[in-house]
């Protein structure tokens, strides 16, 4: 009889394993919270949006200065 073979007899041999109710439910509980809190919508971020407009403002008037200095 090879490996192959003695290892499959062995293997029939085990008996099912049951799943603990009480760790299935708390996997079951996180993976649920992962999944909604990846779904829930974003809330939108008004400083963000203001912080853009400035950079934009600085980078323009910088960029103006620059040219009015060269044509000087």
């Amino acid at each position: 009889m090879n490996d192959g073979q003695l290892l499959t007899r062995l293997l029939a041999q085990l008996s099912d394993a049951e799943p603990d109710p009480r760790r299935a439910m708390r996997v079951q509980n996180r993976c649920r919270g992962v999944l909604a809190r990846r779904t829930a919508p974003a809330a939108p971020r008004p400083a963000r949006r203001l912080e853009s407009v400035c950079i934009v403002g600085l980078c323009v008037t910088y960029l103006i200065t620059v040219i009015q200095y060269a044509l000087q």
